[in-house]
């Protein structure tokens, strides 16, 4: 599973705990028994961080004692990941997960909802 945390200097990693957003999704990853989570440090390209190890540091310190919490061993269980998704690359992102989600719920669709999408260009 995978999960976000922002790491600019205005988001929730600059306060003690993360965000609701982030505690429910680490949650509800463990108690669905996923074992391996991956967590992305997300806009490290931000003025605030500037790809700054540190700041990746931080945000992983500020997270490891709440993922342990939730019973994942930090060391074996969680990966930690500086990203930066960008405008351009959102829209690439979005044809991905729309491709991905064709190929798991195509099979459990009623054939009846199966027809043809025009193609875009």
């Amino acid at each position: 599973a995978t999960t976000a945390a922002a790491a600019t200097t205005h988001h929730h990693l600059t306060s003690s705990t993360p965000s609701l957003q982030t505690r429910e999704h680490a949650m509800l990853a463990k108690t669905l028994g996923v074992r391996i989570l991956v967590v992305v440090i997300n806009k490290m390209d931000d003025p605030s961080c500037g790809w700054a190890k540190e700041r990746f540091d931080e945000c992983v310190t500020k997270l490891t004692p709440f993922l342990k919490q939730c019973g994942y061993n930090v060391k074996k269980d969680v990966v930690f990941l500086p990203i930066s998704v960008r405008a351009q690359f959102r829209a690439i992102l979005a044809e991905l997960c729309a491709i991905l989600c064709a190929i798991l719920l195509t099979p459990h669709l009623h054939p009846s909802l199966l027809r043809r999408s025009p193609r875009r260009t």
